[in-house]
């Protein structure tokens, strides 16, 4: 008969997620610094958001500005984001220009899948993972609150948050509420970054 798994199995087991995990993150980070992960990789599971109906997927198009956030392995723009939020149809292609980590004027294209017709939620590829994009609160003139998770190996997840506005800067209220919505959601505040905006973006 088989015998029960004994506590230096379970502890092999264990010791084997903890690596998967690891080399997930490393494989995700490529040359960026290995400091960052912990902006984004959290433990438990993403959370179960509910959200309006009534997304108007027309009025939300156009250009976003990057305001601050989560800092994200994934985009190669990390000063002078911009986003064109193009109406597919079923969704956006989200074309973003920007300057690199290498000074370099960088450019970077996703598309968005609308999940549930008439809400904010949007499904997008990661590497190899599906991950969920969800418009958390928008008035559709001035700003918008971001926020993406997806789950791996049922212990981890990979979290990240965007304050958007429709010009380069953005009124500390409509910030605050970005905040509030964050929070709601799981986000550490203590984590979000600003992305600058200034003189030196050269914004046509």
């Amino acid at each position: 008969c088989e015998q029960g798994s004994s506590p230096s199995d379970n502890m092999f087991s264990s010791t084997l997620i903890v690596l998967q995990v690891l080399l997930l993150v490393m494989s995700m980070l490529d040359n960026t610094e290995a400091a960052e992960s912990p902006h984004f990789l959290l433990k438990g599971q993403c959370p179960e958001v509910t959200l309006a109906e009534g997304f108007d997927a027309q009025k939300f198009g156009g250009l976003w500005y990057r305001i601050g956030g989560l800092p994200n392995v994934e985009e190669r723009s990390v000063n002078c984001t911009v986003y064109n939020y193009v109406d597919t149809g079923s969704g956006y292609q989200v074309n973003s220009t920007g300057i690199g980590r290498d000074g370099a004027a960088v450019n970077q294209s996703i598309n968005l899948t609308v999940t549930t017709p008439g809400t904010a939620k949007f499904s997008t590829r990661v590497r190899t993972f599906d991950a969920e994009m969800m418009v958390l609160n928008t008035d559709y003139t001035t700003y918008c609150c971001l926020f993406t998770c997806y789950n791996f190996q049922g212990t981890h997840k990979a979290i990240f948050a965007w304050i958007l506005s429709r010009t380069s800067s953005l009124d500390k209220q409509k910030i605050a509420s970005c905040q509030k919505e964050l929070e709601r959601v799981g986000v550490p505040l203590d984590r979000l970054r600003g992305t600058y905006q200034g003189q030196q973006c050269n914004h046509q």
